[in-house]
């Protein structure tokens, strides 16, 4: 699994961490917080503090800034559940 220490006071995080890859996103882009909390109707302080790694995100403000900026959120890596009734 590979990591990326974003602060030296911070944990390591895995890679493929959503907050990451939001992060990656918005910096390659070049888009302020201002541009991403009006693409995403969040508030702006609140995308600042969040690219800043001093406040996480809840996962319905994850999806309205990933919405805004084109993207979709998937869930991967879970097995489904089987349908029916469960053997005794």
């Amino acid at each position: 699994m590979s990591y990326l220490r974003s602060s030296a006071d911070s944990p390591p995080r895995p890679v493929h961490d959503l907050a990451y890859q939001i992060r990656q996103v918005i910096e390659a882009r070049g888009l302020s917080s201002a541009e991403v909390g009006r693409l995403g109707g969040v508030d702006r302080g609140q995308v600042a503090r969040f690219v800043a790694g001093s406040r996480d995100l809840t996962l319905g403000t994850a999806g309205r800034i990933c919405a805004g900026l084109g993207l979709r959120l998937v869930e991967v890596g879970t097995t489904p559940k089987p349908k029916g009734r469960a053997k005794p």
